[in-house]
């Protein structure tokens, strides 16, 4: 993968701080991303990838670290 203008690597190491603790915070996160300038959302086509490949909705992560299920 290639990500052009440079600097935006940084967001992968500020994310990795964010999550190595196991507290996985949506509203660290959230805030994380808009500082450069992403949003979330929420494709129709997420739950066939999801169980296609064997990951973990990113949601589900979220929802049960706010005690959600």
């Amino acid at each position: 993968m290639i990500i052009t203008p440079g600097g935006f690597e940084q967001y992968f190491h500020d994310l990795a701080e964010l999550l190595g603790d196991d507290r996985r915070e949506p509203a660290a996160i959230a805030e994380l991303a808009a500082r450069y300038g992403l949003t979330f959302g929420d494709p129709a086509w997420l739950d066939e990838v999801v169980r296609r490949y064997g990951l973990v909705n990113p949601w589900q992560v979220f929802d049960s670290a706010r005690g959600g299920s």
